[in-house]
């Protein structure tokens, strides 16, 4: 039995057969060779018949966005082309919506990009002025389908919010241990509606950092308005700061307030006071001193105080440690105690010791008396006379000789009219 491959041909080419080898023979080479031939022959034209064109090539389009941005400013969305032949061309539209999602229909935001090659592109300004919620998509238009296919991108949404403004006062910058601290807290250029919340952060030293903050309380914000405030009152002295985090809504942008400084502190308080008994402790009725000056002392330097009407003093300090305290010895007392005084103050502002001065009043009889020494008296002439000098002599001289030179002038005057009169009346 033969078997034989078959196709259409020209007319006159010869229609390659393959037969079989009879039983007890071998194939010869050349018979081999034909047949994988008529093999390879029909493959090809299989495939010739099955294969599809080559397909235009697909890029990516994607979108730069950021999440959120303040209607005070410039939007503009990167569009970036990639995957692309070299030669890829065409043309970008930008188009915004009115959700995150792109669920709407959109709108066609300035005027078309053009496209060369695989590179991004920057799109046209999205600011609309107006807050909420919006999303873009970006088209791009090949002008070659047949080596690069149309794309769409994705949807990208973002925010549009009013830039906010937190301010922070404290009434003071210094408060005493246990004393309450609760700063004050506005929102600026939020929408009336604002909410979300204002985070109180917390630092145990100067500047706000570089340690991370302890958060002394989180307030609600309603209608544009923080709902209350919170305590920063310390049992322990040193320098603190504060901030203020407002978290922003839909339509108010995320803000924080400027780092606020304040000290805690703790005062050294005594009394300058008339130790009646002389027991060198301060009794219920004993008067206080006024008008002495008092000294504290430290490494870091020094500070004066004088007492009040009551005889009372008081110094602020801020740090732990060992103080001295000195009074300037009041006139007319004896002290009953030492006039230098040393006291260790805590982290908690307590002191060692009490710092009260005790004065015993001297007799007036015992007090140094003071002797009057008489002034020299002073003559005071009500005209005194005026000695010569040389210069007034001098000067007395030119006044003579000023006079006699008048009286020759008058002199020479007098006979030169004496002259001419008798000159005229010989004539006449």
């Amino acid at each position: 039995m033969w078997i034989t491959l078959s196709w259409s041909r020209p007319s006159g080419q010869r229609i390659p057969t393959v037969r079989p080898v009879p039983r007890g023979r071998s194939w010869s080479c050349s018979a081999s060779m034909r047949l994988l031939s008529a093999v390879a022959v029909g493959i090809l034209m299989a495939l010739s018949v099955v294969t599809p064109a080559a397909a235009a090539n697909t890029p990516s389009v994607t979108i730069k966005m950021d999440p959120k941005y303040s209607i005070e400013g410039t939007i503009r969305p990167i569009a970036t082309i990639s995957g692309g032949t070299s030669s890829i061309s065409g043309a970008l539209y930008f188009r915004r919506y009115t959700s995150v999602s792109c669920a709407d229909s959109g709108q066609q935001v300035g005027s078309s990009v053009p496209v060369n090659g695989n590179n991004y592109y920057e799109g046209p300004n999205f600011q609309t002025g107006s807050t909420g919620d919006y999303g873009v998509r970006v088209f791009f238009d090949s002008s070659n389908t047949s080596q690069n296919s149309d794309k769409w991108s994705e949807c990208k949404g973002y925010l549009l919010q009013k830039q906010v403004t937190v301010g922070i006062q404290l009434t003071k910058s210094v408060f005493e241990v246990g004393e309450k601290i609760e700063p004050q807290v506005a929102l600026q250029g939020a929408t009336g509606d604002a909410g979300g919340q204002v985070e109180f952060g917390k630092w145990s030293s100067a500047g706000c950092g570089p340690a991370k903050a302890v958060s002394a309380g989180i307030r609600p914000v309603v209608n544009g308005q923080p709902q209350g405030t919170v305590n920063l009152q310390e049992s322990t002295l040193g320098v603190r700061s504060v901030r203020v985090a407002y978290s922003g809504d839909t339509k108010n942008a995320e803000a924080g307030s400027a780092c606020k400084d304040y000290t805690v502190g703790a005062y050294l308080r005594g009394k300058v006071f008339q130790d009646a008994d002389g027991n060198g402790t301060l009794d219920a009725g004993e008067l206080g001193i006024p008008g002495v000056v008092v000294t504290l002392q430290k490494a870091q330097g020094t500070a004066t105080a004088t007492t009040n009407n009551s005889g009372s003093y008081e110094f602020l300090v801020t740090s732990a440690g060992l103080y001295t305290v000195q009074q300037t010895q009041p006139i007319g007392f004896d002290s009953t105690t030492s006039d230098r005084l040393t006291v260790t103050v805590s982290a908690a502002g307590s002191l060692s010791t009490a710092i009260d001065f005790g004065e015993a009043q001297v007799p007036s009889t015992l007090l140094p008396s003071r002797t009057a020494t008489a002034e020299p008296e002073t003559t005071v002439e009500a005209f005194p006379e005026r000695p010569t000098t040389p210069q007034s002599s001098f000067a007395a001289l030119r006044l003579v000789a000023l006079g006699l030179v008048v009286i020759a002038a008058l002199v020479l005057l007098v006979l030169v009219f004496a002259a001419r009169w008798r000159r005229d009346d010989e004539g006449y």
